[in-house]
């Protein structure tokens, strides 16, 4: 009988002697793989895409152009790509001045920019393998629109309405659709009369100890008092008269 015996060895191989990262990347040898340190200019696995320049906030007056820009590294394999906006971290919709925006045109672009396209913009692109990449833009408005305090709580129920509003329907149609929050607004805003304050006050008496108040209740009191003294003394004699004859009746 004859007794085999294996030794297997293991070698870790420098995984960095096929240069593989490009553009001046620094190959790191790591046990079965690599990782590349790549400049600042360049990023990516083998430091193969080019770092583009990606604004973060941009800011415009009212009225002028303006022009987000989409970073889009291999349009070629992308399979999905729009943009998505959200104010105070709440989604709305997208302006209905931008332009583009899609995969064969990814940059969005305003030609006539209002005060109500302000938030932070979002590009979202999709390659066929799945990979997603975002860019985030934020928009600032310099507006000489005079608006009230309220400005930004009435933007919203501007867009959450426009969001509910269905294309191509007439006005009839979205006023029928509009009806059960019409009816619920009527609701809320209905008043019983017999609650409102005015009412109420009809029908109580209050208090008043105001010295002018009480001045004219004793002028008034005094003037009572004179009159019915008057109607008394023109008619005294009479009633004397009759008290005199016991009130028997004339013949």
């Amino acid at each position: 009988m004859m007794n085999c015996t294996s030794n297997v060895v293991n070698v870790d191989i420098d995984d960095c002697v096929s240069l593989p990262c490009q553009n001046g990347g620094t190959c790191i040898d790591r046990v079965n793989g690599f990782n590349c340190s790549c400049t600042s200019e360049y990023e990516g696995i083998y430091c193969e895409k080019e770092v583009l320049s990606r604004e973060t906030e941009v800011q415009v007056n009212e009225n002028e152009s303006a022009l987000l820009i989409c970073v889009v590294y291999h349009m070629d394999t992308t399979s999905t790509l729009f943009w998505t906006r959200s104010v105070d971290n709440t989604s709305v919709v997208l302006s209905e001045y931008a332009e583009g925006g899609a995969r064969m045109s990814p940059n969005l672009f305003f030609a006539n920019i209002k005060w109500s396209d302000e938030g932070t913009y979002t590009c979202h692109v999709q390659t066929v393998d799945g990979m997603i990449d975002t860019n985030e833009v934020r928009v600032l408005l310099n507006t000489s629109t005079a608006m009230c305090p309220c400005r930004c709580a009435y933007r919203r129920k501007l867009e959450y309405w426009a969001s509910k509003i269905a294309p191509n329907k007439t006005l009839n149609e979205l006023l029928q659709d509009l009806q059960p929050v019409i009816r619920k607004i009527k609701v809320e805003l209905s008043v019983k009369k017999s609650k409102l304050s005015l009412e109420i006050s009809k029908h109580i008496s209050a208090v008043d100890n105001r010295k002018s108040s009480q001045t004219i209740g004793v002028v008034g009191a005094v003037l009572i008092i004179i009159v019915l003294g008057v109607i008394l003394l023109l008619d005294f004699s009479t009633l004397l008269y009759h008290f005199r004859t016991g009130f028997s009746p004339r013949i």
